[in-house]
């Protein structure tokens, strides 16, 4: 199996009682940098929600990613 590139572009969509959230992420940041910890610790607190991790091609990877297991 082939590691995942760092630099990889990625989206990550989700809601907050503020509305739709969507923002490009790379998948370093999201499993080494704040904002996946960050995403990770509004969702534990039911701060956001329907989170998604989105490859160009629109495959959901965040079950996939360290920052939410």
């Amino acid at each position: 199996m082939d590691k995942p590139n760092p630099d990889e572009p990625l989206t990550v969509t989700y809601t907050t009682p503020e509305g739709k959230k969507r923002r490009p992420v790379t998948r370093e940041q999201m499993e080494n940098g704040q904002f996946g910890r960050l995403l990770n610790r509004m969702a534990d607190k039911e701060k956001a929600w329907d989170i998604a991790v989105l490859t160009a091609d629109g495959e959901d990877i965040a079950e996939t990613l360290t920052c939410f297991t």
